[in-house]
Formats: C-alpha cells, structure tokens, sequence
C-alpha cells in the first residue's frame, strides 16, 4: 500500500499531519546544543524544525528531496522574513562538504529506506557532521492494528536501531520508544547519538 504518487500530495499530507509544531527532535536540539550552532534538518520536508529551530537563535539548514515541499518552505521565508538555507537534496549524496554540521535532525528519517539502503544513509549523515556531532534519529517501529504503506521500512526492534547507527560510525547516548499523539498505532525509536572519531572505538 502506497500513500501517495505524486510529490505534492506528500507535501500536502504532511504539513496538515505535523503543521508547524516541532518534533521532538528539534526540542531535544534546543535543549541540548549551543544556540549558535549550525543545524541539519534531513528529511525536514516543509521544514517545522528547521523554522523553529531558526525562531531559537540557531542556523539551520533544511536538506529534502521533496520540490514541494521546499516551496511551502521558501514562502514560509518570504513570510517571517528570517533566512533559513534551503537546500533541494536527498541521500546518500549530499551536496554538503565533510564536518559541516554540529548537530544533524533525522526526524522520522531511518523508516524511509529500505534496510540495505540504511547504513548508506546514516554513513552519509555522519560525514557531514562534525567531530562529537550530535544525531537526534527518530524512525517508526510498529504501526499496531494497521497497514504498513510500502514506503516505510520499519525497525522493529531496539537493538537493530542502534545497531543500525553504531555501524555508520556513532555512539549510542539514549534511545526510547515514543508513541506518536495524534495516530497512537505508530511507536518510534527515538535515539540520541554522537560522531565517534576515526581513532576511537565504539565499544
């Protein structure tokens, strides 16, 4: 089951499913980074986070593939009259030099590739952070009681969720299972990692 075929219905979806609410990501980044740094919104479609995160002092860049999407969020720019950098791009190649970023948010990121397209993913992620980098990575873990649309690749289980991470280069700091407040049959992962140097071990 696919939910959408074509790039504005899935904007559409998704700025009346989250709005302009942040997610928890985005919270936890505000909470635990230094107002000054500079922000990776992967993945952040209309771009919630990143415009929130902005409103707090940071610098942000929102990186989706999704035209649409980006649209709604250059006309959120025009708006507020606030520059938020917005950058039409997807993964595993983005146009993004090494240790860019102090802090990336993959909010509900992870579930949209396919298992052997993860670890690709998250390597990507890890190159353009920066050394001791924080990761705020949410990905759906069950839909209970309802259909799985083809497009999410769940992660059901904890382990594979770190294991997932720690394999493209991170250390686990926290991981917690979240059920979402709108669609209670969605529980996600939602785990909080940081670069490993190259001459530091994991374990």
């Amino acid at each position: 089951m696919a939910l959408f075929n074509s790039e504005e219905q899935w904007a559409n979806f998704w700025i009346r499913r989250v709005g302009w609410e942040p997610s928890w990501a985005a919270r936890r980044i505000a909470e635990s980074c230094k107002p000054t740094s500079l922000i990776a919104d992967i993945g952040g479609a209309h771009g919630r986070d990143s415009f929130w995160l902005r409103a707090k002092g940071f610098k942000v860049v929102l990186l989706e593939p999704n035209d649409c999407s980006l649209k709604m969020a250059l006309q959120r720019v025009r708006e507020l009259g606030i520059h938020v950098g917005i950058v039409r791009a997807a993964m595993p190649c983005l146009p993004v030099l090494d240790k860019s970023f102090s802090a990336v948010d993959f909010y509900w990121g992870l579930h949209s590739y396919p298992d052997e397209e993860k670890l690709g993913a998250l390597m990507e992620i890890n190159r353009v952070m920066a050394d001791d980098g924080r990761l705020f990575s949410a990905s759906f873990r069950s839909w209970s009681g309802s259909s799985v649309p083809l497009s999410i690749h769940l992660v059901p289980k904890k382990e594979d969720f770190i294991a997932w991470h720690e394999k493209a280069g991170f250390r686990t700091l926290k991981v917690t299972e979240m059920a979402d407040e709108t669609y209670s049959f969605e529980k996600s992962w939602c785990g909080e990692f940081q670069t490993v140097k190259k001459n530091e071990k994991i374990w």
